[in-house]
């Protein structure tokens, strides 16, 4: 493990494809796998009922300068879990770079 840490195993880089691949992977596996169940006391008027934690959406934002509009997809987490992680996390922002370091 330490040499592959190091770059020292004798592994190439992933290139751009490679990544989004398995990013790709990650973010599906997340959304397959990860739920919540809210506390029963927590939402008296509701049934506390096991449901995602993250919810693939999508969205459409249409540009001044342009015609037409373009399509992008988003993850939206659960609003308890985003009020989890606003307990927890100074700064809920993740920065990612796109570079290939």
């Amino acid at each position: 493990m330490r040499k592959i840490v190091k770059r020292k195993d004798g592994s190439k880089p992933w290139n751009a494809d490679a990544r989004a691949m398995v990013g790709s992977r990650l973010i599906e596996l997340l959304l397959q796998t990860t739920y919540i169940q809210p506390p029963c006391d927590q939402l008296a008027d509701t049934p506390s009922e096991r449901r995602p934690a993250f919810v693939h959406t999508s969205r459409t934002v249409s540009y001044e300068n342009k015609k037409g509009a373009k399509k992008y997809g988003v993850i939206q987490c659960d609003p308890l879990v985003l009020k989890g992680l606003e307990k927890t996390v100074s700064n809920p922002v993740i920065f990612y770079s796109s570079s290939d370091n």
